[in-house]
């Protein structure tokens, strides 16, 4: 999936901030000086600038342009949403790496989150995700797959396709709806090491669960992101309709 001209863009200039080029409270050049550079429009400029703002290593200062404040790149990755599908799966820089792996008998709480029966046994493989090239932790995932399906364990992080494709392609299922769900939370006690931070410290929960047509869940995803570590960047646009 190639990533859109903002993100490219946005990219360069972090590396040149990370290497001094443009150092801490220099302004950044701009937005008609960057246009012409990288021949794009003044509105891919501002989605470059915003999420270098994001990552706080930038500020804007009215009647003083953009200015660097920091070239501390702290682990945030922005993921680029222009169609439904696309929120289903985290893109091909990312790998989850498996810490565990077990069979679970799902209990009150676990069956409230991944919309389950209590007493259901699934397959649980816990694990951190991070950017292949970086190696730095994006978030924690617990992914559920029900009992019959869990013979995909040993292709899950090998390459870059998701595991609900995998057991699509394994035993010819369709998927007919995914529920997501997004909300705030901490980082548990136990995962906070694998991801550098402190226990209790603010975190992004999404939760996908892929039903069949029947509508039976097959494949559960909870993945736990730490404050400023994800962003869903979704942009829509309105289907105008005339009378």
């Amino acid at each position: 999936m190639l990533k859109p001209l903002y993100q490219k863009i946005a990219q360069i200039l972090i590396e040149d901030i990370q290497s001094g080029k443009l150092p801490i409270s220099e302004k950044i050049p701009p937005e008609n000086i960057l246009t012409k550079k990288f021949g794009v429009s003044r509105h891919t400029i501002r989605e470059a600038l915003r999420i270098l703002s994001d990552m706080n290593l930038v500020e804007r200062q009215p009647g003083h342009g953009t200015v660097v404040k920091s070239n501390d790149t702290k682990v945030n990755y922005t993921q680029s949403i222009n169609s439904l599908t696309e929120i289903l799966k985290y893109p091909e820089e990312t790998r989850i790496s498996i810490k565990y792996s077990r069979l679970e008998y799902i209990g009150q709480t676990t069956a409230s989150l991944i919309d389950s029966r209590i007493g259901e046994k699934w397959k649980k493989l816990s694990g951190v995700r991070s950017l292949i090239n970086e190696k730095k932790p994006i978030c924690w995932s617990d992914i559920y797959i029900r009992d019959q399906y869990s013979s995909i364990e040993d292709k899950i992080g090998i390459g870059p396709i998701p595991v609900y494709q995998l057991i699509e392609k394994e035993f010819d299922l369709d998927i007919q709806k995914v529920k997501v769900k997004i909300f705030a939370s901490t980082v548990p006690e136990k995962i906070a090491p694998y991801l550098n931070v402190e226990s209790g410290s603010a975190a992004l929960t999404v939760v996908r669960n892929y039903k069949t047509l029947s509508n039976k869940s097959f494949e559960v995803s909870v993945s736990i992101h730490p404050k400023d570590r994800f962003t869903y960047s979704i942009e829509l646009q309105k289907d105008w309709q005339l009378p």
